[in-house]
């Protein structure tokens, strides 16, 4: 994984310091991440996957493409609004998990609504 975070900073042509910053990290925990001494933590791992677009496999274990997909990224945030303690957001999600074709239709009309500045 080191030389993968080390071609996602240079591909955006950072330096550790300034890649550090975009995930909260500090230049020599960069270092240490690029040069393998370290490998770094599962949430520092997932804000490099959110913060650059990378495909989350591919960092991990180097295995497809090494920018994510629009639906990859729609997949990695609906596991963080499940993960977090936002319980109306989960409440939400989980009731539209088991929309019918026909709720969809009408949740469609009222998102149409909303975008026309229309009562719902």
């Amino acid at each position: 994984m080191n030389k993968r975070i080390k071609e996602i900073r240079k591909h955006f042509r950072l330096t550790q310091e300034e890649f550090g910053k975009r995930i909260g990290a500090s230049r020599d925990s960069v270092a240490t991440y690029e040069n393998g001494r370290v490998t770094p933590p599962e949430p520092t791992i997932r804000l490099i996957v959110r913060e650059f677009h990378i495909d989350y496999g591919w960092l991990k274990d180097g295995v497809g493409k090494m920018f994510a997909s629009e639906d990859d990224e729609v997949l990695a945030s609906l596991d963080d609004i499940m993960a977090g303690e936002n319980e109306k957001a989960k409440k939400l999600l989980r009731a539209m998990a088991r929309f019918t074709d026909a709720q969809w239709a009408a949740f469609d009309e009222i998102i149409s609504a909303l975008e026309n500045g229309q009562e719902a």
